[in-house]
């Protein structure tokens, strides 16, 4: 069986946190039979903070904002396996 994703992306403040905040809560509201399905919310925003990024390492350093790309696509690529792992849990090391 293979998992559907949706991907919302666009530029800031043209609301996507709203629109992922309404979908959670409809599929919490109406859970559809295949089940509800998995939501990760805010990795850009979450990478920020935890790695001290401000916005202005975005503009005037190529390196910070090459940097918090490798790290924005590494959050996203482990927050997609955790949620389409089976069952079961994580595979053993």
């Amino acid at each position: 069986m293979y998992s559907k994703n949706v991907y919302i992306v666009s530029a800031q403040c043209t609301g996507k946190t709203t629109l992922v905040n309404r979908l959670d809560q409809h599929f919490h509201d109406n859970p559809p039979p295949a089940g509800t399905p998995a939501i990760i919310k805010e990795v850009a925003r979450t990478v920020l903070v935890q790695h001290n990024f401000t916005a202005d390492d975005i503009t005037s350093s190529q390196e910070r904002c090459l940097l918090l790309q490798r790290f924005i696509l590494e959050t996203q690529t482990k927050a997609e396996k955790e949620h389409n792992m089976p069952e079961r849990g994580p595979p053993r090391s």
